[in-house]
């Protein structure tokens, strides 16, 4: 099961951040505010860029009897990481990822620097 992002790790006492007002309960005297509706949806980005029905060109990386795994040209790692932390779990720009300590030895919940993630990258592109 996914956790949402735990405002205590989020934020800092008497940090000002904008949000947006989504409900008031005048009978509970509660206000309901959201501070991920103030970012960017990173899949809002990307179906701009590449709408469904859309043409585009790609490379086959590696395929087996039932798919292919193709590379956009034009698409961004920067991107491809905003939408891994857009994701509920993760937050300020960290993606939460399940490592193998070893085989059959899941680590959950691990946090890899970005450059480490852009490298990842290059090694799968190159």
């Amino acid at each position: 099961t996914k956790k949402n992002a735990s405002a205590k790790k989020m934020f800092k006492l008497h940090e000002m951040i904008d949000v947006v007002i989504q409900e008031i309960d005048e009978t509970k005297r509660r206000i309901a505010v959201s501070y991920k509706l103030t970012q960017d949806n990173p899949y809002e980005t990307i179906s701009k860029l590449h709408p469904v029905g859309s043409v585009d060109e790609a490379e086959v990386v590696s395929k087996n009897e039932y798919e292919l795994f193709v590379k956009f040209k034009d698409i961004d790692q920067k991107e491809i990481l905003k939408i891994m932390s857009y994701d509920k779990k993760n937050y300020d720009n960290t993606v939460k990822y399940v490592l193998l300590k070893s085989i059959g030895n899941p680590v959950i919940d691990q946090e890899v620097d970005n450059e480490l993630f852009f490298k990842a990258f290059e090694f799968y592109n190159d």
